[in-house]
This record gives structure tokens, C-alpha cells and sequence, in this order.
């Protein structure tokens, strides 16, 4: 038997199950391809920035285009299986599909697959390789412009401290920081020699 019996409740849920499946995966196949496009962008911006900085960088622009081929192959893949589980929704839908089976071989196939040069491919990735290649050709054609990022002299003003004068010495000895120390204890002899001298005069 093939397709599913609308007329019982059980099998019209099971198909009404199946376009869920279905349709679970074309949207992870379109994330998957989202995601191969913003990889795509961080590494052909990385290496395409990087090699114009750089000097003798023509394997970083090399590593950007190659890496952009790849990712344009990858993205061509998902978009691919997505075509089929259209396909297959599309089979279901007219009810020419085995219940809630996920085998996409069981649907005709198209005579070419669009997908590798659909314009979400085509548009996106074409200009950036292109953009690549050009400055690629522009490395390994142009010496000089190696030569002139060698060359630059960045003149930074060199700082020198102003010789500072001396601070005239003070005359009077610097006043002392922090408590002051107890008078220490006189002695005897220090209160005797302190006293006043008095001095008598012989009898005559």
C-alpha cells in the first residue's frame, strides 16, 4: 500500500505527523546553510585582512579563496537536501509517499540539480572569490608594494625630560615628622652644674 488511507483519523494524523518531520528537517538544512555562509565570511575576512597587512602573504589570500570554495561547496550541499525534503513534503502532500518514511529516493528526481548554481550560491560566494583572486594578483604581480611596507618610516618625536634644578638647601634643619621624643631624665650632676655659681669674697 502506498500513500496513507484520508479516510481514517489515525492515518491522517500520521501524515499531518510526517509534513512535521518533514519540514523539521528543511529547517535545520537551512540553518546548517546560514551558518556555512557566516563561516565563510569570518575566515575570507580574516585571511583577506591579515595578507594585506602582511608581507610574502599570498598563502594567507590562497587559504581565503580556497576556504571559500569549500564552504561555497558545502552550502551547496545543504541547499541541495533541502531541494529533495521540498520534494518530498511536495509527495506526501499528494499522498504518493510510504507512511512517515524519510527516504527521499523514493521521489522522482529532477533532471539537474539547481542548487550549485542557484543564486543564493552564486551571488554570495562568486564576488568574494573574485575579490580574492584579484588581490592575489595583485601580490604576486606587484613586488614593490612589498617593498614599500618595508620602507615606511614612522617618525615618532623623541621625548626628552628637561633638566630640573636642584632645590636650594634650607639653612635650618628640616623640622621633624612625627611625635616628639619624652625629655629624658636629668641627673644630679646636670641639676648641680646647672644651678648658679656663687662666687664669695676672703674676709680682709
Amino acid at each position: 500500500m502506498t500513500g496513507y488511507d484520508l479516510s481514517n483519523q489515525n492515518d491522517r494524523d500520521d501524515r499531518r505527523k510526517h509534513l512535521e518531520l518533514i519540514a523539521a528537517v528543511i529547517g535545520r538544512m537551512g540553518t546548517a546553510s546560514a551558518q556555512a555562509k557566516g563561516w565563510s565570511i569570518t575566515l575570507a575576512g580574516a585571511a583577506f585582512g591579515v595578507a594585506v597587512l602582511r608581507e610574502n602573504a599570498w598563502p594567507l589570500i590562497v587559504l581565503g579563496v580556497v576556504g571559500l570554495a569549500v564552504f561555497a561547496k558545502i552550502d551547496a550541499h545543504y541547499l541541495s537536501v533541502e531541494k529533495d525534503f521540498r520534494d518530498l513534503h511536495d509527495a506526501v502532500l499528494d499522498n504518493q509517499v510510504e507512511p512517515l518514511s524519510m527516504e527521499t529516493s523514493q521521489v522522482p528526481r529532477r533532471p539537474s540539480n539547481p542548487s550549485y548554481s542557484s543564486w543564493s550560491i552564486r551571488w554570495f560566494y562568486a564576488p568574494l572569490i573574485a575579490a580574492g583572486v584579484l588581490l592575489l594578483a595583485y601580490s604576486c604581480t606587484n613586488p614593490n608594494a612589498e617593498d614599500a611596507k618595508t620602507n615606511v618610516v614612522v617618525n615618532v618625536p623623541s621625548y626628552t625630560p628637561s633638566a630640573v634644578p636642584n632645590p636650594p638647601l634650607s639653612s635650618t634643619a628640616p623640622a621633624q615628622v612625627g611625635p616628639a621624643s619624652p625629655p629624658s631624665p636629668r641627673t644630679p650632676m646636670d641639676q648641680t652644674s646647672s644651678s648658679p655659681t656663687v662666687r664669695t669674697q676672703p674676709d680682709k
